[in-house]
């Protein structure tokens, strides 16, 4: 769906052919094809964000004597309330949307729309008051766990950035639309100054944001990926001047055809990594996840049995029935407050001697197999706090005397549904 929002988008702004590239960029994207086979989130965001971003760049090429648009605002608007209400840090998006189509309508003079905007708050703020009645805190542990820790983190945070920008159509989508934006922002309209300030400034908003909590502890950029639709539309706004200029000044068309070619071979070649490398490999993860639940499910644990498990975000929700310790705190409060260990974003919380010595679960599910090629360090007497949580967890005594004794190999092919 947000693929093809962006691909109209494009056509009745520039025709058929453009329509067609935005289709293919951002329909065969790699990182957006990575998140959409591993759940519902990012994809769900991909398609508010780009409702909500979309009418704001049409709005640029409207006539500075045309009212505001009551339904492409409120479109506009919903959207971004709604992902507001799907994560709670695309409450950014809103405070720029809803800042956007909260000037257009104060200078067009329409109550109505800024009323839209100030009302469309209302989303993020019933999600704080709800969960703060729920859980007696006014942010989630996913929100303590994102707090930076310095220059380790704007460092990782960085890598992240360039990881995104250092894919050929990403970064060039991303250049295009920077450039677009700042065309559009120093615009003498104000429509187009509006909506050229709004994405770049939304843009480089969120950009700091993901340096500031040292990105993401996956790979493929899921956090950008709600951001390319918009991207990639803005870029071929900004291109199509572009190209017809190239084409005029050079009637072979060669430099800019080979261009082109080039950049939507590195996109396919990614594309095709993902989809026949990755893709697999995931599926075996999650896979691995089902088995974790069935054999927990299947080994009559007593009913008050707590499950240690890093993967939180996978095995409890193919086991409702049992109660789950996560390791890492994005569902544990205590664990979500301990001080970080090193600048991995939502991996770097955990607490073993609270986990396996205060709750003591009965199982403990590890996400990778247990290192052998070394001993534990509680073993060699030397014991030292390492970088990386399951490293560390071999390396306590108390997991070394209750669960390393007794551990169990699981895999795929040995459990069956």
């Amino acid at each position: 769906a947000a693929v093809t929002h962006a691909a109209v988008f494009v056509r009745r702004r520039l025709g058929d052919a453009s329509g067609l590239v935005a289709f293919a960029l951002t329909g065969f994207a790699a990182s957006a094809a990575w998140w959409a086979t591993t759940g519902w989130e990012t994809s769900a965001l991909e398609l508010l964000w780009t409702a909500a971003l979309l009418p704001i760049l049409g709005s640029a090429e409207a006539g500075e004597d045309e009212s505001v648009g009551t339904a492409a605002a409120g479109a506009s608007l919903g959207a971004a309330a709604l992902a507001a209400f799907v994560r709670l840090d695309s409450t950014l998006l809103l405070l720029a949307v809803g800042t956007h189509w909260g000037f257009l309508a104060s200078a067009k003079r329409e109550a109505r729309v800024c009323l839209a905007a100030l009302g469309a708050l209302a989303a993020p703020i019933a999600v704080v008051l709800w969960q703060h009645s729920y859980y007696g805190e006014w942010l989630p542990n996913t929100a303590i766990l994102k707090r930076s820790v310095g220059i380790a983190s704007w460092r990782a945070g960085l890598g992240y950035v360039f990881a995104f920008v250092s894919q050929p159509t990403q970064g060039v989508s991303a250049a295009l639309a920077i450039a677009w934006s700042a065309a559009a922002a120093g615009d003498a309209r104000l429509r187009r100054r509006l909506a050229g300030a709004t994405l770049g400034g939304f843009t480089a908003l969120w950009t700091l944001y993901m340096v500031h909590v040292g990105g993401d502890a996956f790979v493929y950029d899921r956090f950008f990926v709600p951001l390319l639709p918009t991207l990639t539309a803005a870029a071929i706004l900004a291109a199509a001047p572009l190209a017809t200029k190239w084409g005029r000044d050079s009637p072979s068309g060669a430099p800019w055809a080979l261009a082109c070619v080039a950049l939507f071979a590195s996109h396919v070649f990614a594309f095709a990594k993902v989809v026949l490398t990755d893709v697999p490999n995931q599926k075996s993860v999650n896979m691995l996840a089902v088995v974790s639940a069935l054999v927990v499910r299947r080994a009559e644990l007593p009913k008050d049995a707590t499950v240690g498990v890093f993967a939180a975000g996978a095995v409890p929700y193919f086991d409702a029935a049992t109660r789950f310790l996560d390791l890492l705190g994005k569902c544990d409060r205590h664990v979500a407050r301990t001080p970080p260990r090193n600048a991995h974003a939502g991996h770097n919380h955990w607490d073993y001697k609270y986990a396996l010595e205060d709750v003591r679960p009965d199982v403990v599910l590890t996400s990778d197999a247990l290192p052998r090629d070394r001993a534990s360090a509680m073993v060699e007497d030397t014991l030292q706090p390492r970088g990386d949580f399951h490293s560390d967890l071999f390396d306590q005594r108390a997991f070394q005397e209750h669960y390393f004794r007794n551990q169990m190999l699981l895999s795929v092919d040995r459990v069956s549904a």
